[in-house]
């Protein structure tokens, strides 16, 4: 893992979870598209501009907490809590404002989404741990080939 506790380095944090959020936020809008068909998909100007400043602030929402990752005296579980509790929060909240949740039209819907996003969330979240894993896996090996020398 990385060693956060340089401001630098959490601004740097910062701008990878922002920039993750805009490509989520526009590989959904693409799907829309598509599923609705492109010649029928519009958006305003607001809509893009509060979609895209909501994904950024999402993208901080889950990128910020995983500093938690750097503290290996709290266990993985209550490390996942917290950075996806966090995130959820955030998420949940700039979901209502920006119009993302559909709130007017029942529980159902708003349960569905949440479902959603909560399935996105995980596989999003086991793509960066099998990365690291596999990122750490390939430091190990070459430190046992330097210790062989």
């Amino acid at each position: 893992m990385r060693n956060l506790t340089r401001l630098g380095d959490m601004i740097i944090l910062a701008v990878v979870g922002a920039i993750i959020g805009c490509t989520i936020i526009s590989f959904i809008g693409i799907m829309i598209a598509l599923a609705m068909g492109p010649e029928n998909f519009m958006i305003s100007g607001t809509t893009l501009i509060n979609s895209v400043l909501g994904a950024i602030i999402v993208g901080f929402g889950f990128a910020l907490p995983s500093v938690i990752y750097e503290n290996e005296n709290i266990s993985l579980p209550y490390q996942i809590l917290f950075q996806m509790g966090i995130g959820f929060i955030v998420l949940l909240i700039v979901g209502v404002i920006v119009g993302w949740i559909p709130v007017n039209q029942g529980i159902l819907p708003v349960v569905i989404w949440i479902a959603i996003s909560v399935v996105f969330a995980a596989v999003v979240w086991i793509l960066f741990y099998l990365y690291e894993r596999f990122e750490a896996q390939k430091i190990n090996k070459k430190l046992d080939d330097i210790k062989k020398l």
